[in-house]
Protein backbone atom coordinates (compact mmCIF):
# COMPACT_ATOMS: atom_id res chain seq x y z
CA UNK A 1 0.00 0.00 0.00
CA UNK A 2 2.88 2.35 0.78
CA UNK A 3 4.27 1.88 -2.75
CA UNK A 4 0.86 2.54 -4.25
CA UNK A 5 0.53 5.76 -2.28
CA UNK A 6 4.02 6.85 -3.35
CA UNK A 7 3.14 6.16 -6.98
CA UNK A 8 -0.11 8.07 -6.63
CA UNK A 9 1.75 10.99 -5.09
CA UNK A 10 4.16 11.00 -8.04
CA UNK A 11 1.25 11.08 -10.48
CA UNK A 12 -0.44 13.88 -8.55
CA UNK A 13 2.76 15.90 -8.37
CA UNK A 14 3.17 15.57 -12.13
CA UNK A 15 -0.44 16.65 -12.51
CA UNK A 16 0.17 19.74 -10.41
CA UNK A 17 2.93 20.95 -12.68
CA UNK A 18 1.16 20.16 -15.96
CA UNK A 19 -1.23 22.49 -17.74
CA UNK A 20 -4.97 22.19 -17.16
CA UNK A 21 -5.47 20.68 -20.61
CA UNK A 22 -3.08 17.83 -19.85
CA UNK A 23 -4.57 16.53 -16.60
CA UNK A 24 -4.73 12.76 -16.20
CA UNK A 25 -7.69 13.01 -13.82
CA UNK A 26 -10.23 15.81 -13.99
CA UNK A 27 -12.72 16.93 -11.40
CA UNK A 28 -15.40 15.21 -13.48
CA UNK A 29 -13.53 11.91 -13.11
CA UNK A 30 -13.03 12.38 -9.38
CA UNK A 31 -16.65 13.41 -8.87
CA UNK A 32 -17.91 10.28 -10.61
CA UNK A 33 -15.60 8.10 -8.49
CA UNK A 34 -16.69 9.79 -5.27
CA UNK A 35 -20.41 9.42 -6.04
CA UNK A 36 -20.01 5.68 -5.44
CA UNK A 37 -19.97 5.32 -1.63
CA UNK A 38 -20.51 1.56 -1.45
CA UNK A 39 -16.88 0.64 -0.70
CA UNK A 40 -16.26 -0.32 -4.31
CA UNK A 41 -13.21 0.16 -6.47
CA UNK A 42 -14.37 3.64 -7.50
CA UNK A 43 -14.86 4.75 -3.90
CA UNK A 44 -11.36 3.47 -3.15
CA UNK A 45 -9.99 5.38 -6.13
CA UNK A 46 -11.72 8.52 -4.87
CA UNK A 47 -10.40 8.19 -1.34
CA UNK A 48 -6.92 7.17 -2.49
CA UNK A 49 -6.61 10.09 -4.88
CA UNK A 50 -7.76 12.60 -2.26
CA UNK A 51 -5.57 11.15 0.52
CA UNK A 52 -2.58 11.04 -1.83
CA UNK A 53 -3.11 14.66 -2.81
CA UNK A 54 -3.51 15.62 0.87
CA UNK A 55 -0.31 13.82 1.86
CA UNK A 56 1.70 15.28 -1.00
CA UNK A 57 0.38 18.81 -0.56
CA UNK A 58 0.98 18.67 3.19
CA UNK A 59 4.52 17.39 2.67
CA UNK A 60 5.22 20.22 0.23
CA UNK A 61 3.73 22.82 2.57
CA UNK A 62 0.90 23.65 0.14
CA UNK A 63 -1.82 23.12 2.75
CA UNK A 64 -2.12 23.44 6.49
CA UNK A 65 -3.56 20.09 7.51
CA UNK A 66 -5.26 19.95 10.87
CA UNK A 67 -4.49 17.24 13.39
CA UNK A 68 -7.21 14.63 13.66
CA UNK A 69 -8.74 15.19 10.21
CA UNK A 70 -9.66 11.83 8.67
CA UNK A 71 -9.43 10.76 5.05
CA UNK A 72 -13.21 10.32 4.91
CA UNK A 73 -13.70 13.82 6.29
CA UNK A 74 -11.46 15.30 3.59
CA UNK A 75 -13.24 13.14 1.00
CA UNK A 76 -16.57 14.60 2.12
CA UNK A 77 -15.19 18.15 1.89
CA UNK A 78 -13.86 17.56 -1.63
CA UNK A 79 -17.02 15.81 -2.82
CA UNK A 80 -19.20 18.65 -1.53
CA UNK A 81 -16.91 21.19 -3.24
CA UNK A 82 -17.23 19.31 -6.55
CA UNK A 83 -20.99 18.98 -6.05
CA UNK A 84 -21.58 22.72 -5.64
CA UNK A 85 -19.12 23.80 -8.35
CA UNK A 86 -19.98 21.80 -11.49
CA UNK A 87 -18.73 24.65 -13.66
CA UNK A 88 -15.08 23.92 -12.73
CA UNK A 89 -15.10 20.12 -12.68
CA UNK A 90 -13.31 19.98 -16.04
CA UNK A 91 -10.16 21.28 -14.32
CA UNK A 92 -7.41 18.98 -13.00
CA UNK A 93 -8.64 17.00 -9.99
CA UNK A 94 -5.49 17.61 -7.93
CA UNK A 95 -5.88 21.38 -8.13
CA UNK A 96 -9.57 21.11 -7.22
CA UNK A 97 -8.72 18.97 -4.19
CA UNK A 98 -6.22 21.63 -3.09
CA UNK A 99 -8.79 24.40 -3.56
CA UNK A 100 -11.43 22.51 -1.56
CA UNK A 101 -9.00 21.68 1.24
CA UNK A 102 -7.66 25.22 1.37
CA UNK A 103 -11.20 26.61 1.65
CA UNK A 104 -12.20 24.14 4.36
CA UNK A 105 -8.98 24.17 6.37
CA UNK A 106 -7.38 27.59 5.97
CA UNK A 107 -3.99 28.27 7.46
CA UNK A 108 -4.04 30.16 10.74
CA UNK A 109 -0.96 32.28 11.32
Amino acid sequence: MHQARAALCAVIFCGLIRSAAAAFVTGNDLYSWCKDENATYLDGACLGFIEGTWDLAGGLGLICGEKGVTGRQVRDVVFRYLQIKPEIRHQPAASLVLQAVHDAFPCHN
